[in-house]
């Protein structure tokens, strides 16, 4: 088995904005995934089989700034994430806080999980 990328980024919304979406969309979405597991304080944890994820959604007067995120995940769980915390659209970047390098979503997920 492949080892799996450790991560501890930023999620936010383009060029580094806040990553917007109401706070109760993106838990609704959230909450949609089999075996996320979600407090109120905006935490979440999400696991499997040899793999978890951990964050805390921070928002403003309702609207998502920006979620972090710490953990491990295969690369299929990873954009089912993307997808709630997201929506849709998937404009995103990524802050890769180990190195503070900023990323738009295909440029990170291809240097993180390539082959």
């Amino acid at each position: 088995m492949t080892e799996l990328p450790r991560l501890h980024l930023h999620l936010l919304g383009p060029a580094g904005r806040p990553l917007g979406g109401l706070f109760d969309d993106v838990v609704g979405r959230l909450t949609a995934i089999e075996r996320v597991h979600y407090e109120p304080d905006g935490s979440l944890l999400w696991s499997g089989r040899n793999w978890q994820i951990g964050g805390l959604i921070y928002d403003r007067a309702e609207i998502v700034q920006y979620v972090e995120l710490q953990g491990t995940l295969p690369v299929d769980c990873w954009q089912r994430l993307i997808c709630a915390l997201a929506g849709p659209d998937r404009q995103v970047s990524v802050l890769r806080l180990q190195d503070q390098s900023l990323h738009d979503l295909q440029s990170f997920e291809n240097s993180t999980w390539s082959q």
